[in-house]
């Protein structure tokens, strides 16, 4: 007879229970033994490519804008101004990035699960009770063959 499967922690992220992790994606869910879990972190990854074109387009719309503002018309440096601005965030927050979780499970990489904004704490609480429950499982898993 089968023991019943105890829920240990649930969040956005997903769920754990005594025998295995339960990943949500937005769109999906995944399934993976604790047994088999190898890692689980928090990657942060930004676009370099991305912030530096953004910067660049806001630096060239800014030079232009001052060497040009006595001949455009209002509409003109209104125009300007938007993309200096979309060019600013655009390479801010390409630069700045974001987090993603990974895990990999006998040795094989899962799909990255993006940190939505404000969610950060949330990834790291649902990482560390990965990190816990897995690492307290696979003590008693040792010598089971």
């Amino acid at each position: 007879m089968e023991n019943e499967e105890k829920i240990i922690f649930v969040n956005t992220f997903g769920a754990i229970t005594d025998k295995r992790v339960i990943l949500d994606y937005k769109t999906t869910s995944e399934e993976i033994p604790l047994e088999h879990i190898s890692s689980v972190s928090i990657m942060h990854r930004c676009n370099r490519s991305s912030a530096n074109l953004g910067l660049a387009i806001a630096l060239s719309a800014f030079v232009f804008l001052l060497l040009k503002i006595d001949h455009l018309s209002q509409p003109v440096i209104v125009s300007l101004l938007l993309v200096l601005l979309g060019g600013l965030v655009s390479g801010l927050s390409n630069s700045i990035g974001y987090p993603y979780i990974i895990m990999s499970a006998k040795g094989i990489m899962k799909k990255p699960m993006i940190v939505p904004l404000g969610k950060n704490q949330q990834a790291m609480h649902f990482v560390s009770q990965v990190m816990k429950i897995s690492s307290e499982s696979s003590k008693f898993k040792v010598g089971n063959g």
